[in-house]
Parts: C-alpha cells; structure tokens; sequence
C-alpha cells in the first residue's frame, strides 16, 4: 500500500496552559485550510512520560505528522518524535529544544533575560512528595503574553495548569532534531525564553526557516497565529516535496503533470493527484468516475505530442480552476487542437483534480 499522503498537524501546548487555549487561533486556521489536526493534552509531569503519553497519540496516526510544540512542548515533541517515522518534521513555536542531557533549567540558566524563576508562585506540595508550580496570576500577562489583551490573560491566568518541578529540570534523554528537519518561530519580547536562547536553539538545530516577530511575547501562536500557521504549511509543504513558492506555481506544474500523464498513460501519477470524489466528461460525451478513469488512462493513447496552450488558472481560496488549449497528433498524422477544463480543491494542504472536462 502506498504511503499516505494526508499530513496531521500534532501541536503539543506547554506549561501553565491548555491546548485549547494555548492553540485556538491556529487550530482555527488549519482547520479552514483543510488539514488534519490534532491538539493533544500534555500531562506536564515530567519530560520522558510527557513525551511517552504524546508518542502514545502519534502511534494512532496514519500518514506523515508534523509535530509543533510550544514552549516546555517543544522538550516533550524532542524526545516523542525519537524513532517514530511518521514524524516528518518538528515546529518550534518559541519552544525549547534541548540536546542530549539538557534541562528546560539547564537551558534557562545559559542565557540571561528569562523572569520565569521570578514571576512563578511559591511550589504547591502535593501528597506524593511532588511540587506544582505556577505563574503568579498578577503577573501572568507580563510573563506569557503581554501583546494580548488583559480581558484574555485574566482568563488564562485563571485556568493555568501546573506544571510539575521536576519537568523543569528532568534532562533530554533524545534531540530529534538531529534526525527530523525542524522550523522556529518566536518574538523579540517573549519574557519566557530570551530571545537570544530561541535564536542559539534554532541555529543548533539547522533549522529550515527561522521567523522572528517583532515584539512578539511568548504566546506568539495567540498573538501571531496567522505567522505560526504560515511556518507550519512551509513544513507541510517541505514533507510533501514540493518546492513551489506559491499555489499559481503548484498548479502550473500539477497541470503539466496532468497532461503529461494522459498522454504516458500514467495511472501512478494519476491515483496521487486525483480527489476521491474525481469525475472527468470525456470528449464523447459520457461522464466516469475516478476508478473508471484510472481504468481508461491505462489503455494506450493513440494520439502523440499532447500539449497544453494558453493555460489560465484561477484560484478562489482552496478552489480553483485550470482552462487551457491542446494540440496533438492524431493516428493518421494530422495536427489536431482541442480544450479542456480541470477544477482542482485544496485538501490536507494538498491541491487534487475533483473533475476535468475535456473537448476536441
């Protein structure tokens, strides 16, 4: 069976928050986009059984994953991704990425600037031993997100999960990021992680694309999500192979695919670019389906030279149409012209032909 092709975006919240607080706006606007999503619940407890709970969740998953974290997540997805090859690609969203033996602590002692230690509210003990932490409410919107509105940090102030101590301080047993190709993204003014440590992690790791948003705070996913959704599709679009910097580019080439492909005979091709719900009119007027499409593309084509002319493509947020002229060589020699038209829908991230309709 081929591998599939539909990409799930696994975001990974971190301390002191919640994924549908933490992921609202970007969970939105996956969403809108048509990808697969999922927000899965940290446990906060402890880096390895954190990310022993979130590899538990990718297991369920079919297809590539790209895994983003957020902050403390960003320690959790390190060590989760370690040996699952669905993960294709991490995205640090001002997260941590720890090598080998460090620590959120550890890291948080190497640059100065963080005021985490200062604005964290005396350790409640609990019965086992343990210590939670959280932030003091009252310093909740300068700590985490002081570009939100303070109607927004009261609430998220209020609803903070503890974190526990020693996921503070417990080490990185893994650094995936030396296996799995990675993103950051992080503002200038986050309180949280100093800048300058984001900019040393990302740089570490290689990172594909580094995004820096100016005077952004640590919730840089609530306050930028529109950026962190951009950074995400990049890697979507890295995993899936395509190097086109925009849809008119993707399209251009799907169409030279398309047409290539009618006149190879080439099914292959055919079953990864066509949308399950696939029609085509043919030019003697009967109307089939994608199976029986894919049953008639791997007959033999009797005309040679099949070529598209004054290809008009025009997109309307994840539709689009493809209008353009042919010219071929008929069996007998003789130049020939015709016409077609293909809608194509944005799914997963991924354009598919839904129908085409051809003339001659």
């Amino acid at each position: 069976m081929a591998e599939s092709r539909t990409i799930t975006i696994v975001l990974v919240h971190g301390a002191f928050a919640e994924s549908l607080s933490n992921w609202k706006p970007v969970v939105e606007l996956l969403l809108a986009k048509g990808y697969e999503v999922v927000a899965a619940p940290n446990p906060l407890r402890g880096v390895s059984s954190d990310a022993a709970y979130i590899s538990s969740i990718l297991n369920t998953i079919d297809g590539p994953i790209i895994l983003v974290g957020h902050s403390y997540g960003g320690a959790v997805i390190t060590n989760a991704a370690n040996g699952n090859q669905s993960v294709k690609a991490l995205v640090y969203v001002a997260a941590f990425a720890p090598d080998t033996g460090e620590s959120v602590a550890t890291l948080l002692r190497r640059f100065p600037g963080s005021t985490v230690e200062a604005n964290t509210a005396a350790p409640i003990l609990l019965a086992d031993g343990s210590r939670d932490l959280y932030f003091q409410p009252d310093k909740f919107r300068a700590q985490y997100a002081a570009d939100l509105p303070e109607t927004e940090t009261k609430l998220l102030a209020l609803t903070q999960r503890p974190m526990a101590e020693r996921a503070m301080t417990e080490v990185s047993n893994v650094a995936a990021w030396k296996a799995i190709p990675s993103w950051f993204i992080f503002g200038t003014r986050d309180n949280s992680i100093p800048a300058n440590l984001l900019a040393f992690m990302a740089e570490r790791a290689g990172s594909k694309k580094t995004v820096t948003i100016e005077g952004a705070s640590h919730a840089v996913m609530m306050s930028h999500a529109d950026a962190v959704v951009e950074l995400v599709e990049q890697a979507a679009s890295a995993v899936l192979g395509k190097t086109m910097t925009n849809d008119i580019d993707e399209l251009a080439a799907l169409n030279l695919d398309f047409v290539a492909s009618a006149q190879n005979s080439d099914v292959r091709r055919f079953d990864e670019i066509l949308a399950p719900e696939f029609y085509c009119s043919n030019p003697d007027k009967s109307l089939v389906d994608r199976a029986a499409f894919l049953e008639q593309t791997a007959k033999p084509v009797a005309i040679k030279n099949l070529q598209a002319h004054d290809v008009k493509i025009r997109i309307m947020g994840h539709f689009a149409i493809i209008h353009a002229s042919t010219s071929y060589t008929t069996p007998d020699g003789q130049q020939a012209h015709g016409r077609y038209t293909d809608c194509w829908a944005k799914q997963n991230g991924k354009w598919l032909a839904v129908s085409a309709h051809v003339t001659r």
